[in-house]
């Protein structure tokens, strides 16, 4: 950008916070109920998140996915070799074990492919830009399958895929997950299933993948519904337990049962006479692929449509504000009065020239301590052995 259009862009910038410096944002200072409260925070909050850079999305991301996969593991290990009268129990089990997972990744700030979808709305609204947010979901998805990837490589060192109760309650639930194309697989193993059986599950994942983050991308507005942390976590594991309980489809766990299932023919070569060698792949596009679709569907629109209908007002109050402080920080950054750090935040150069200015006069005052030091050790020396001459 040259001089000229710098000065354009500075002109344009003026203009807009001076539009929008007019505005009384006094309304989003006060409590608004817990609906409220926590929409708007989790509607800030995720507009922060995917200002991350490009790199620690991607981190967070992996983070995220070794959690929900480690949830998983849990579930698998807690319910294998239940007979099938205890489905009811494997069920609860479920659905009281793999919430902890994502409160974990609450709490741990990091990031899932399902939460980083809420941002739709932000797009839509304007408050946030449309490149930035395809970025942060490219990399939080990218994050969440390699992180899905590192626990079960990490279980094929242990030998974990070796147990064949671990083993059997995994295949169980990869072809309950594919719905009626999984009846099918188990039924031919190696005949490819009719062409309606695809669609039928897929459309079916589709639908799940929905309902799934319907309920997930509540974790958002209610961790800032309440300023009781107590609160908000039991709230969250009611929205995450029915959603497991219900056997709902969470693409970005999803992973690890796609990786677990090519490792284990590694691990277990009788897989190779149980299942084609493209069932894995086959998982991927009937299960994976249309669930991750519908968790956009579901946590990216409608459930925050739903919400931002009761909350109109004051939600495009906010969005003003968010756009006023936006151009704030893009004026300072073109003037070069700020730096913006690979989360999002706005420092202030001066402060940096001050930390700066102070490292380096604390660094000269070390090194003349030094100095000094090493002066007198010297003269010590040199007294002393004019004193043994004499």
């Amino acid at each position: 950008m040259n001089k000229t259009e710098n000065d354009i862009y500075i002109a344009k910038l003026n203009e807009t916070i001076a539009d929008l410096e007019k505005i009384d944002y006094s309304a989003l200072n006060v409590s608004h109920g817990f609906q409220t409260d926590g929409f708007l925070g989790g509607f800030s909050a995720v507009i922060k998140k995917i200002k991350y850079a490009f790199h620690l999305q991607i981190l967070l991301g992996i983070l995220g996915g070794i959690v929900a996969a480690s949830a998983y593991v849990a579930v698998v290990y807690s319910t294998k070799g239940m007979p099938a009268s205890l489905g009811w129990l494997k069920t609860l089990l479920s659905g009281l074990i793999f919430p902890g997972g994502i409160i974990m990744i609450t709490f741990l700030g990091g990031s899932l492919f399902t939460s980083h979808s809420m941002a739709t709305l932000p797009v839509m609204l304007n408050a946030l830009d449309r490149r930035p947010f395809l970025k942060a979901l490219f990399a939080t998805l990218l994050g969440n399958m390699i992180g899905a990837l590192i626990v079960p490589l990490v279980f094929m060192g242990t030998g974990a895929f070796t147990d064949s109760a671990f083993y059997n309650a995994m295949v169980s639930t990869i072809t309950h997950k594919m719905f009626q194309f999984g009846e099918e697989l188990e039924h031919a193993s190696y005949a490819v299933p009719h062409l309606k059986f695809w669609i039928m599950a897929m459309v079916s994942s589709l639908f799940s993948g929905i309902l799934c983050n319907f309920l997930v991308s509540t974790t958002l507005p209610i961790t800032f519904s309440s300023k009781h942390p107590m609160a908000s976590i039991l709230v969250m594991f009611f929205s995450l337990s029915f959603f497991v309980i219900s056997g709902y489809n969470h693409g970005p766990a999803n992973f690890f049962f796609f990786w677990s299932w090519i490792i284990m023919y590694i691990q277990h070569p009788e897989t190779y006479h149980a299942f084609a060698w493209w069932a894995p792949l086959a998982f991927l596009l009937v299960n994976v692929i249309p669930a991750l679709f519908g968790n956009w569907l579901g946590g990216g629109l409608i459930m925050p449509l739903i919400l931002y209908s009761n909350n109109k007002d004051l939600t495009q109050l906010l969005v003003k504000k968010i756009i006023y402080e936006r151009a704030q920080v893009a004026l300072k950054e073109a003037k070069g009065q700020v730096v913006i750090t690979t989360t999002g935040a706005a420092i202030d150069t001066e402060i940096i020239k001050d930390i700066k200015k102070r490292q380096l006069e604390e660094a000269q005052q070390k090194n003349n301590s030094e100095s000094e030091n090493i002066r007198t050790k010297f003269k010590k020396n040199i007294q002393s052995k004019g004193k043994e001459s004499e």
